[in-house]
């Protein structure tokens, strides 16, 4: 694995008693040091308002880091070594393990011209549901390794990628609540028995929108918590792209799965909900 890892000069701002000092050391010393990383981090996840909360809150965290830093490390060697068992990986992970502003736990995006796998240690999670997001994120790098990253970006693409990182995690780490696969928590039971109740609206909504946009409201609710929407669950596309895949792979490996092509995934993904109704 290629892992860049900010805490060393995270754990530099922790030396820093005074709040104000601290907050201009924030940006004028931690990120200018990874300017690369924190670019691309409040391109997409992050939100540079939050900085002076997170350097805040250096102190806190500040003791912990190390460890968590060592446990993201073995949790990715680890997941890298079951991907490539089993045929879903043949290079090595790029990773960043990062102390960001509280905004997101796990996600992959470009940097440097590569797929990375972005990990912020401040939201890792405590065991068993670190290695959960770990290879549910780690399952995206795999996926963009094999075109899922040019896919445009709509309902039956974000149904198809994010029900294939669940749905193959449950695999490997068989043995937890639903919620520690969609959620990476156990707090979220609630939330899975409200999307089963649900299953004829989240499977007639994402049939109905299978080549909308990511960007439109109908499509939008189904993948992130969205306020106005009244008639599902926030996030059911998770949860219907687990029940989808999950019965892909009663038939198909993950390794086939993986190289299928936008066309030959959205085919599968209609075929199925036209089953499910």
């Amino acid at each position: 694995m290629r892992v860049t890892s900010t805490v060393e000069a995270y754990l530099g701002l922790a030396a820093i008693d005074d709040d104000r000092r601290r907050r201009t050391a924030w940006t004028e010393s931690y990120e200018a040091a990874y300017r690369g990383i924190f670019e691309t981090y409040y391109s997409g996840w992050g939100k540079r308002e939050r900085s002076l909360a997170a350097a805040g809150d250096v102190p806190r965290l500040a003791p912990t880091m190390r460890e968590t830093e060592q446990r993201a490390r073995l949790l990715v060697r680890h997941t890298e070594r079951e991907f490539r068992a089993a045929g879903l990986l043949d290079d090595d992970l790029d990773v960043v393990l990062m102390v960001g502003g509280h905004t997101s736990n796990g996600w992959v995006t470009e940097l440097d011209g590569r797929q990375v796998l972005f990990l912020a240690l401040e939201f890792l999670g405590d065991p068993p549901y670190d290695g959960v997001l770990v290879s549910h994120e780690a399952l995206h790098v795999a996926h963009s390794r094999h075109g899922a990253s040019y896919w445009s970006e709509g309902c039956s693409a974000s149904l198809f990628q994010e029900g294939t990182a669940v749905a193959i995690s449950r695999e490997l780490h068989p043995g937890l609540p639903d919620s520690a696969y969609l959620w990476f928590d156990g707090d979220h039971e609630t939330w899975v028995r409200d999307c089963e109740d649900a299953r004829t609206k989240i499977v007639s909504r994402a049939l109905a929108e299978l080549d909308t946009p990511s960007d439109n409201p109908l499509v939008r609710v189904l993948f992130t918590v969205q306020g106005g929407e009244r008639d599902l669950p926030p996030r059911a596309g998770y949860w219907l792209g687990d029940l989808l895949l999950r019965r892909l792979l009663q038939r198909h490996p993950a390794s086939e799965l993986l190289g299928w092509d936008h066309v030959a995934a959205r085919r599968a993904l209609a075929h199925e909900l036209r089953e499910l109704t």
